[in-house]
């Protein structure tokens, strides 16, 4: 049996091709932290569009990195931020539990570049809350 000579390449472009099409699967949550603001607010921060909405950022914006995808890197990343009274600003954005340094700067990626949020109201006032979210990477 002849081999191509082009196999191994042929076989590179096809894992290549496979990797970057393929889209991870992303699993969301939500967890109200007392960290800073109130601890419990009357109603909660809200993504513009509600969660099906944040879901929809997550998984159209996400950037699985290469080096993870060539290791097979996947994990849950728990990330931390606070949406700030106002004008629901995201700030103060930390990683709480690491997978690995090219996941974990992807997650601060997109939760530091998603839209506002409709702040959370304590008594009547817009209030500042921390979230805290976990992002499960998998391919």
């Amino acid at each position: 049996m002849r081999i191509n000579r082009d196999f191994p390449k042929i076989l590179f472009f096809i894992l290549i091709l496979t990797f970057s099409c393929a889209g991870p699967k992303v699993t969301v949550h939500k967890k109200i932290v007392g960290k800073e603001g109130v601890e419990q607010p009357d109603s909660q921060p809200e993504f513009i569009g509600g969660w099906e909405a944040y879901e929809k950022y997550i998984k159209e914006n996400i950037k699985y990195p290469l080096k993870a995808r060539t290791n097979r890197t996947e994990g849950e990343v728990v990330i931390s931020f606070v949406i700030r009274k106002g004008n629901g600003a995201i700030t103060d954005v930390e990683i709480v539990k690491s997978v690995s340094p090219e996941i974990d700067e992807e997650a601060l990626r997109l939760i530091s570049n998603m839209p506002n949020w409709k702040p959370a109201i304590k008594d009547e006032k817009e209030v500042s809350v921390r979230l805290q979210i976990p992002i499960d990477f998998k391919l």
